[in-house]
Order: C-alpha cells, then structure tokens, then sequence
C-alpha cells in the first residue's frame, strides 16, 4: 500500500455516518448470512466507509433500498473498491450513488 497516499486519506466519518454503516452492516449479515462471514467484519466496514468519503455511495439511500439493490451496492462496493487507490474500478456505479453521479 502506497503510506504516502494512505496518509493524505482521512477515515474520519460523522457520528451520523457511523451510525449508518453500522446498520448497513447489520442488515447485511440478516440479509445474507453466509456472504458476510467470508470477510471479516472491519473489511466490510472500510470499504463503506470509503465508499461514503470517495462520495460513491449515499448511506441514507443504501439504508433505505430494497433487498436487491442494497446487495447489489454492497457487494459491488466490496468486489470493485480499489483499496491502495480508494477509487471504485470497472466502472461499477453504485444505484444508490449520490445525486448527480447515476448514469
């Protein structure tokens, strides 16, 4: 991992934000216990977390979308995140992307 750039970035989310991904992680492990427990808990949660920063994903809309479209953006967040990069890859649009950002 590049420490360099890994330095430039900021982890820190609102209390509010923190809050959501901690229900996003939850409905993830009801929703489909077995995928979630192929990654460790704090994998999924940087990769939201990141997701929410890199401004790839509102958590409000992901909390609130169906059962197919919240697996798809989680899932898909989780396979295309670059994580030395902190972009999302292969032009993988999150549905529930911030306003302005769908396609």
């Amino acid at each position: 991992m590049n420490r360099e750039k890994d330095k430039e970035f900021s982890w820190a989310v609102s209390p509010d934000a923190s809050f959501r991904v901690s229900r996003i992680l939850a409905r993830v492990k009801r929703i489909s216990p077995a995928e979630y427990r192929k990654r460790k808990e704090m994998d999924w949660e940087m990769d939201l977390v990141c997701a929410h920063i890199i401004g790839a994903v509102d958590l409000s809309k992901l909390m609130e979308a169906d059962a197919f479209t919240f697996l798809h953006d989680v899932f898909g967040i989780a396979m295309h995140l670059d994580r030395e990069k902190y972009c999302i890859t292969n032009c993988f649009i999150p549905r529930c992307a911030p306003a302005g950002d769908e396609q």
